[in-house]
């Protein structure tokens, strides 16, 4: 016999009727232990989205204007601290703004 949505239902509303109230599976609760995995598992996934979006960002801008940092491959730890590193100069308006962090551009 063929899938049938409406077949399907009527077969377990029978296999329900004849179980008693201490066969049925009780809900998991949202509380506890269960909560805070889902909790940190949900912090965990949007702090990982987050630094994706930054890595990618800031390989746009090293793809943009040229910092002196390769950003043909995926950056390497050494090249993260170096751009770590990168403070204020007194150089190239272009370059200093593409080396900025958003916190320190200036208002223009």
């Amino acid at each position: 016999m063929g899938k049938s949505d409406p077949h399907d239902a009527h077969r377990i509303t029978a296999a329900v009727l004849v179980l008693e109230c201490d066969q049925l599976r009780r809900p998991r609760l949202a509380d506890g232990v269960r909560a805070a995995l889902r909790v940190l598992v949900t912090a965990r996934d949007h702090m990982t989205s987050e630094r994706t979006a930054t890595i990618n960002a800031l390989i746009a801008r090293l793809r943009t204007v040229d910092l002196g940092i390769d950003a043909r491959r995926v950056l390497t730890s050494t090249q993260l601290v170096t751009i770590s590193r990168w403070r204020a100069r007194d150089e190239d308006l272009g370059i200093a703004t593409a080396e900025a962090r958003p916190s320190v551009l200036p208002n223009l």
